[in-house]
């Protein structure tokens, strides 16, 4: 049947034979019934790695401004959701923030009755539960090294027919065929695969989504769709198969040298003003940033620097890094925790490519674990959000 958990705290004005529980915690549990059993807990209480919440406002429809306000205060969410027992299904209203959350997943799994509780350390994923718009920014490695034969194909029958389907041309047809089950391939051809099937992704999604390509070696170039994105919702007769084309020519056909990775950056900042003055600052649609690449950046600290200049500060931003090959894993994983992304090594095409189909679809937010700095405590202790 229905159950739930939580905290008991002695209340002197109650009578000795009086339970008071919190309605929050009392519809979260499900439980419909007048009468209920009550028990103390003698299992152990597990502490929580990671947690995945569903996000959703509790008035208004503006999904992304709440995802925001959550997002700026991790450590008053993360104290807040301290206060409470977490058990599988469990739902919470932050009204501070004007969200409800619900418990998506967690590290380790809920199951059963097992009670859990989150820690200052826990990391933390944010979900928008319900539809959330955003643009895309794609940076894609294109150095020599890239060049390297050493992804599997596996796995990816649904995404070719996916491409098939979206964008038959012969060019498009004769590069699908270099993806035979069982073989290896570049990572340069794995990377225009999955730059391919995220553009058909937004495309299908239907929302007037913009994505934006971006090629860097010795140089970062934007890739010329008519502009310096590709608008999904343009009519225009036969524009996703010239895209397509485009990116089989400029990402799977042509290579560099270096791995300038900073002017991919300021190349996406471009694009990124580009949106805002189109969509208006203020009101433009969040955008998520996807760098790939097998190396370290060979022109310094640019790239670095560059991310902390337009990014790291950027709450509109959520910046992804998929590594192939030997990459820089600390400063990637580093870039993305800072940026509310991830880093991700894809162990097989086919793996790569579900991932790329699914940030096509979603945008969530990750919010590294850490303890609350000393100075955020305090401001919070004064009854209100940062």
């Amino acid at each position: 049947g229905a159950w739930g958990a939580c905290r008991v705290k002695m209340d002197e004005t109650l009578s000795d034979d009086i339970l008071r529980v919190e309605d929050e915690i009392f519809e979260a549990t499900g439980i419909g019934a007048s009468q209920v059993i009550v028990k103390r807990n003698t299992t152990p209480i597990i502490p929580l790695q990671s947690l995945t919440l569903g996000i959703s406002p509790l008035v208004g429809e503006n999904l992304w401004d709440v995802i925001t306000l959550v997002r700026n205060n991790e450590e008053a969410l993360k104290e807040w959701l301290c206060q409470y027992l977490i058990f599988k299904g469990l739902k919470l209203r932050w009204k501070k923030a004007n969200a409800a959350i619900k418990i998506v997943s967690s590290i380790p799994d809920l199951k059963g009755e097992i009670l859990a509780e989150p820690k200052l350390t826990s990391s933390l994923n944010l979900r928008p539960e319900g539809l959330v718009t955003f643009n895309a920014i794609l940076m894609i490695d294109i150095s020599s090294s890239m060049l390297a034969r050493d992804i599997e194909v596996k796995n990816i029958a649904p995404a070719i027919e996916g491409i098939r389907s979206a964008m038959d041309n012969e060019r498009i047809s004769k590069f699908l065929r270099y993806f035979k089950e069982g073989i290896s391939v570049s990572r340069r051809l794995g990377a225009t695969f999955a730059s391919l099937l995220f553009l058909a992704e937004k495309v299908g999604r239907g929302f007037g989504e913009k994505v934006s390509i971006i090629r860097f070696a010795d140089i970062a170039e934007i890739l010329d769709f008519d502009g310096p994105f590709f608008d999904s919702a343009s009519g225009k007769h036969g524009i996703l198969e010239r895209a397509a084309n485009l990116i089989v020519e400029k990402i799977g056909e042509e290579q560099g040298t270096s791995t300038n990775m900073g002017d991919a950056i300021v190349g996406a900042h471009f694009v990124y003003k580009q949106f805002e003055e189109i969509e208006g600052v203020g009101t433009t649609k969040p955008c998520m940033l996807v760098l790939l690449t097998d190396g370290y950046p060979t022109d310094g600290d640019k790239f670095k620097i560059a991310v902390e200049n337009y990014f790291v500060n950027n709450q509109n931003v959520v910046f992804y890094v998929v590594g192939l090959g030997n990459p820089d894993r600390k400063l990637m994983k580093d870039i993305a925790q800072r940026c509310g992304g991830e880093y991700f090594e894809p162990e097989d095409m086919g793996s790569l490519l579900i991932w790329y189909s699914k940030r096509a679809r979603d945008l969530v937010v990750k919010l590294k674990g850490g303890r609350a700095r000393t100075h955020e405590l305090a401001t919070k202790l004064k009854g209100r959000l940062i």
